[in-house]
């Protein structure tokens, strides 16, 4: 199954710390802005570059790679899988669910909202 462009929020949004995962979530929901990007839990915009990439809440730019992977800020490469997943800079494989979500390496799973957001463990 193809992956969605909206669906790779889920592994650069893991990596990059803006969300944390079990008790100490702020909250459950990123939600698609419509435009590309997306609100995240705390209420920041993470907007689109238009090119693939996105502007992060703290004014970083996660530039896309033009393979389906990301350049992060610290120049860290997230790269495809191939399947719709990413390897991570330190090796971690987070994994598509084949659902437009995603099992980061830890085993959680973050779920499509089915309107281009994501329901987070």
């Amino acid at each position: 199954m193809r992956h969605s462009f909206l669906a790779r929020i889920a592994a650069i949004t893991v990596l990059t710390g803006f969300l944390s995962f079990g008790p100490n979530a702020l909250a459950d929901h990123v939600a698609s802005d419509g435009y590309g990007g997306y609100i995240l839990p705390d209420g920041s915009h993470m907007a689109s570059d238009g090119y693939g990439g996105y502007i992060m809440p703290d004014g970083s730019h996660v530039a896309s790679d033009g393979y389906g992977g990301y350049i992060m800020p610290d120049g860290g490469h997230v790269s495809s899988d191939g399947y719709g997943g990413y390897i991570m800079p330190d090796g971690g494989h987070v994994t598509s669910d084949g659902f437009g979500g995603y099992i980061t390496p830890d085993g959680d799973h973050v779920t499509s909202d089915g309107y281009g957001g994501y329901i987070l463990p």
